[in-house]
């Protein structure tokens, strides 16, 4: 049996990488599964880029242009997607000897919804957001019912209406099984119109626990080379891909705990990464790493930390709340998404009530106040094993071969 799995990028933000982890999971359980990628970052041997495309230039160009205009219509969010552009992938696909194709992050116009219902193969898809049920979005707000209930003239445009019901016919036929990471997606995929009648399966993440593994602050602190005097500072960190240009990561609630901590404390340090805001330049005790590109120093980041700060509004299983966890440090955010599948509220965590920044700030100060990292035992405090055992790659990858093991007999 071979897998191919399909990705924009292999290891550039946040579904590429869980997609990475997860390919990368089954290598080591011995499964013959590959990567075929738009946009390379690593130099992963099983992973390879589309031969015979359009160059990756003139491919971003196209689709920032069509972006540009889209949030210039919709004005809700800071992507949308199509996939219309003709990508003839689906002849390379069906030619191939993979046995399951395997879908990630497929946007960016990396394959038209035509290519999609001319595969032979089938498909299995690992969603990692709201598109692939909804229509131009990626992430859905909670009161648009229309995922549930229907796009239409009625209560869409053309393009909304037009997109969904071409995603509508295609994937209801195409889709063999979908693949949902949290429990909050899942709900959300077996109740829209388009996967009411495919199986939807939850099937967590992985954890890189040769990468993301605890370490002792003081050794951390060497790595990265602070030259701020950290002694007796209690550390806040905060990093996310788009951190400030996409509203929903919730930046707004960091900066705000930010300018509110410095008005009652004197011994915080924070450290910030990811996209750069310079509503950050101003403040004295930040550390700002921009965006990492080395998984080594984001490692470190989290364990000189005392807490991670994770404030999104909407988000399906978060890979920085995973890493961070993995690394024995709390984290703080809103019971949101995939967080309760992450967080055991007040253990290793605290789950604030849904953009209430009283309550997210509340959460700050009972893991400021308990000072967790002190504490001899605070891994067992935090439920660690438990924690860790629910993103074992082995057993995750030995779920996904059932699952494509079923595809193929069907």
């Amino acid at each position: 049996m071979k897998i191919l799995h399909l990705s924009f990028y292999d290891n550039y933000g946040g579904a590429a990488k869980a997609a990475y982890r997860i390919l990368d999971s089954q290598i080591n359980s011995k499964m013959k599964s590959e990567m075929m990628v738009y946009s390379k970052f690593s130099n992963n041997k099983n992973i390879f880029l589309i031969k015979n495309r359009l160059p990756l230039k003139l491919n971003n160009l196209i689709v920032r242009i069509l972006n540009f205009f889209l949030v210039k219509i919709y004005k809700k969010q800071s992507v949308y997607s199509l996939n219309i552009i003709p990508s003839n992938l689906s002849e390379k696909i069906n030619n191939s000897e993979y046995d399951v194709i395997n879908f990630h992050w497929i946007n960016h116009e990396m394959i038209s919804l035509n290519d999609i219902s001319k595969i032979s193969k089938p498909i299995i898809w690992t969603i990692h957001d709201n598109w692939p049920f909804s229509s131009l979005e990626h992430y859905v707000n909670e009161k648009d019912r229309r995922v549930y209930n229907g796009y239409n003239l009625n209560n869409s445009s053309f393009l909304e209406n037009y997109i969904w019901k071409k995603k509508l016919n295609i994937f209801k036929n195409k889709i063999s099984c979908v693949i949902a990471p949290s429990k909050w997606i899942k709900k959300l995929a077996e109740s829209s119109v388009i996967f009411k009648d495919t199986k939807v399966v939850n099937i967590p993440y992985t954890i890189d626990k040769k990468m993301f593994y605890v370490e002792k602050k003081t050794e951390a602190k060497k790595k990265l080379n602070i030259k701020t005097d950290l002694k007796d500072k209690f550390i806040i960190s905060f990093g996310a891909t788009s951190a400030y240009s996409e509203k929903r990561k919730g930046f707004n609630y960091v900066y705000k705990a930010i300018q509110k901590l410095n008005k009652e404390f004197n011994n915080i340090h924070f450290i910030v990464f990811g996209e750069i805001s310079k509503k950050l330049d101003s403040i004295e005790n930040i550390t700002n790493y921009s965006e990492i590109y080395d998984e080594n120093n984001l490692r470190n980041i989290y364990n000189v930390s005392d807490i991670f700060l994770s404030p999104s509004l909407q988000d399906n299983l978060p890979l920085t709340v995973m890493e961070s966890l993995s690394c024995g440090t709390p984290v703080i955010a809103f019971d949101v998404g995939g967080m309760k599948d992450l967080i055991f509220h007040k253990k290793n965590g605290y789950l604030a009530l849904q953009n209430n920044f009283d309550d997210f700030y509340k959460g700050i100060k009972f893991f400021l106040k308990i000072n967790l990292k002190k504490k001899i035992n605070y891994l067992d405090f935090m439920e660690y094993k438990k924690f860790m055992n629910n993103f074992n790659p082995k057993i995750i990858s030995n779920k996904y071969r059932k699952i494509y093991e079923e595809s193929i007999k069907k």
